[in-house]
């Protein structure tokens, strides 16, 4: 027994965590196989356990499409639905375009900060009375 008790719930809780997270992996082990998904590769590091799953066949990633000729940075899928919205309407506010396209508020700027570095758009003026140029 420890002499200190705060020593000893460590240990404790220590030890209690780590077969939680054990039996978790044993459950998900027994779900890939009954899934037939190939079991995943664990590493265990000093600070942290990595599991990692391998796709049993090639998995393609969604399509992306470029905006323009010069554009450096692949849009995905989700994003070009924003675009979109800003050519019909390029005095659309983020908020505006988060009601309309039913998404998040934030993932809306999310999107709009990527057509920017994508060079698809530009905001001219101000964030109020301003509006989106398309460059294409």
């Amino acid at each position: 027994m420890s002499e200190s008790p705060l020593i000893e719930y460590k240990e404790s809780w220590h030890d209690e965590y780590l077969k939680w997270i054990y039996g978790s992996f044993e459950k998900i082990c027994t779900l890939c196989k009954e899934y037939g998904i190939p079991a995943p590769e664990y590493t265990v590091h000093r600070n942290d356990i990595m599991m990692m799953f391998r796709a049993s066949e090639p998995v393609n990633a969604p399509e992306t499409e470029e905006l323009h000729s010069n554009c450096t940075v692949n849009v995905p899928e989700i994003a070009l639905k924003t675009f979109s919205a800003l050519k019909s309407n390029p005095r659309a506010t983020a908020k505006e375009l988060s009601e309309g396209l039913g998404i998040s508020l934030r993932t809306v700027k999310n999107h709009l900060a990527l057509l920017k570095q994508s060079g698809g758009i530009n905001r001219v003026g101000s964030d109020k009375s301003g509006y989106w140029e398309i460059t294409e």
